[in-house]
């Protein structure tokens, strides 16, 4: 991501609230489409609120931009 994308990134997953953290990860998708990461990061979120089902496209959609992801 770039170094705003990454602000953002980073500002997101600090929030303690996990509902605006979501919100944060979603709004940075839709203007980042290509960053990896913050679908990761959401999909960390939707994992840690037993949504398990977004997690896993989330973490399909990491793979597909970015296969050798972690």
């Amino acid at each position: 991501g770039t170094v705003e994308q990454n602000k953002k990134l980073r500002q997101a997953v600090g929030q303690t609230d996990p509902g605006r953290s979501l919100a944060a990860l979603a709004a940075l998708v839709r203007t980042a489409p290509d960053f990896a990461e913050a679908y990761n990061q959401r999909a960390i979120v939707h994992y840690r609120r037993g949504e398990f089902a977004r997690g896993v496209a989330d973490c399909e959609a990491v793979l597909r931009l970015n296969p050798h992801h972690f």
